[in-house]
């Protein structure tokens, strides 16, 4: 922020991008809504970089903020944009209640290897039967998929949570989370002797727009960094990986699009109409002011269908029922979607998302059927183990309104190589984040 400044950069604020600017095979720009005056903005553009974060408001609960709307992905995939890995989506322990810290995550997953325990709505201590020796002491996405498999065998919270219980953890040790606590005070909660409830929420969404090491899409002038991309963790982020990603190819898609822009001559709009038809459909969606479901109903129909059939534990059958309650949803009941309140930036916003959420729900569900193997963050029931016929990507793309479905080889990199590739990183790098300045 203080870089922008230094620079005097323009920053337009209060506005939403709702579809990138496509003529000639190419992205020549964007446009959107100033959500305060409603105004239609246009901008031109010789490069055009996505980087609006992943899609956890997919489910009813979230790390993510309110923003994490797929916008980018939907974007990028309406104009043919190839899309990657889409069924990795990492989910981890997120509070529900006290609702005041919903949305929160678990202090270090709960603090099990220091005496945090998880227990069901009967008091059952439920990780010992699966993993008797270890019991809660195991990965994240374990933790996940037996504690969703609680939850949907009846076992669950009154709030269709798990109980944490951090009495068992060392005061001095707990003293160390210093702003959980302020929080836990601030409610009047004492997590030294009363459970936190939780469940499986979506933390962070794996796929994304696929890109090359230039940050590169398939589309010319079209650029994507952090994680509205894809391919960049394999089937399961590593903690810190995300900061390590958005450092590496934010600083590399700023530099490549700068390079490509400096190439080109003067953007020009010949295709006004394309313009006119996504103002037309925009106005469209915020001036309708009456109808049968508002944009918060839908996007919780959304939500709960995600939770229920494309959450942390898949199979067939309910991946079929998600996608044909997905294609009733954008058939039938979009289109009967109103903004109760006209003046409300917050509606208007959501309205436009949800467009984005629903599409990006297709191709995460789409996805997930594809792959009949459990792999890192994906994990099918009815397929529990690893394929190694399946060590491939699946992407995704659409033509003419049409889903492309295809696997491609992944790139295989031994840790000699690794290491050349991190110099190289580092190298190119170098003058942007000189080192002992921040």
């Amino acid at each position: 922020v203080n870089e922008v400044k230094r620079r005097n950069i323009d920053v337009i604020d209060k506005t939403m991008i709702t579809n990138l600017i496509y003529y000639n095979g190419k992205v020549i720009g964007a446009m959107g809504l100033n959500l305060e005056d409603k105004s239609f903005i246009v901008f031109k553009a010789k490069s055009t970089i996505l980087a609006t974060g992943g899609a956890g408001q997919l489910y009813p609960a979230t790390t993510n903020p309110q923003s994490s709307t797929g916008d980018g992905i939907a974007m990028a995939l309406r104009i043919g944009a190839e899309l990657i890995d889409m069924e990795f989506i990492q989910f981890r322990a997120c509070i529900i209640y006290p609702e005041e810290l919903k949305g929160e995550t678990l202090p270090l997953d709960g603090l099990v290897y220091i005496g945090g325990r998880f227990y069901n709505a009967y008091c059952e201590r439920y990780m010992k039967k699966y993993f008797p020796d270890k019991a809660e002491n195991v990965t994240r996405d374990l933790i996940a998929i037996y504690a969703y498999k609680e939850i949907k065998a009846g076992r669950g919270t009154i709030h269709g949570g798990i109980y944490n219980d951090l009495s068992g953890v060392p005061e001095n040790e707990l003293k160390r989370f210093k702003r959980f606590l302020k929080k836990c005070e601030e409610i009047g909660l004492d997590p030294r002797w009363q459970p936190i409830e939780w469940k499986p929420g979506a933390h962070y969404l794996i796929g994304g727009i696929r890109i090359n090491e230039k940050c590169e899409t398939n589309i010319e002038g079209l650029y994507a960094c952090g994680e509205v991309t894809g391919g960049i963790h394999g089937a399961n982020r590593l903690a810190g990986n995300a900061l390590a990603d958005i450092i590496v190819f934010g600083a590399r898609a700023g530099k490549y699009a700068a390079q490509k822009a400096k190439t080109m001559k003067t953007i020009t709009i010949e295709d006004k109409e394309y313009i006119v038809r996504e103002k037309r459909r925009i106005h469209n969606v915020i001036e309708k002011n009456s109808g049968k479901i508002t944009p918060l109903n839908l996007m919780r129909k959304i939500q709960e269908l995600m939770d229920n059939y494309v959450g942390v534990v898949r199979t067939e059958n309910e991946l079929k029922k998600a996608l044909n309650e997905i294609e009733n949803l954008k058939l039938n009941i979009i289109p009967q979607m109103y903004i109760p309140n006209m003046n409300s930036i917050n509606n208007i916003k959501l309205a436009l998302e949800i467009y984005n959420l629903i599409d990006v729900a297709k191709i995460i569900t789409i996805a997930a059927l594809t792959r009949t193997e459990s792999r890192g963050s994906h994990y099918r029931e009815d397929y529990p183990k690893r394929n190694e016929n399946w060590l491939r990507n699946i992407v995704i793309k659409q033509i003419n309104n049409k889903l492309e479905i295809k696997t491609s080889n992944i790139i295989k990199i031994w840790y000699f190589h690794w290491i050349l590739f991190a110099l190289w990183i580092f190298v190119n790098n170098f003058i942007t984040f000189p080192i002992g300045k921040s």
